[in-house]
């Protein structure tokens, strides 16, 4: 037993991932030298209304992602289909409306921004977010 736990605590832990990592991340390196890598993507939330009428979604935003950052944003589905999305500035607690700008999303996509690797927004604002107010109603 204890001899099964060991094994399975090393593949567990990741250890044989980073062995054949390394080689797989050199030959990415040496194939796109000439290459610029668009930052990351961050989940921060989802889609939980649709309107294609009124070109807009409701999005809901995790707890733990925090604020928006930015007011272009894109939605991804299961099958890896992407949508360009827009914040509008209305938001009531975590939710909040953006408008639709390309494709269809559908209720259940996941929402991403992009990370700016701390050097500020993508669009050069600090702090969009002051733009968007409470709806009390």
């Amino acid at each position: 037993m204890i001899l099964i736990g060991s094994i399975t605590s090393c593949g567990l832990s990741g250890k044989s991932k980073h062995s054949g990592g390394a080689e797989l991340q050199s030959a990415d390196e040496a194939k796109g030298l000439g290459e610029v890598r668009a930052p990351p993507m961050r989940t921060i939330g989802e889609i939980v209304s649709v309107h294609p009428d009124e070109k807009f979604v409701l999005v809901k935003r995790f707890l733990q992602a925090g604020a928006f950052g930015s007011e272009l944003i894109a939605s991804v589905s299961p099958e890896g289909t992407t949508s360009s999305l827009i914040l509008t500035g209305e938001k009531l607690g975590r939710f909040y409306a953006a408008d639709i700008q390309e494709g269809k999303p559908s209720r259940g996509d996941l929402v991403v921004i992009r990370r700016t690797d701390g050097k500020g927004p993508p669009n050069g604002r600090s702090e969009p977010s002051s733009k968007m107010e409470d709806i009390t109603e």
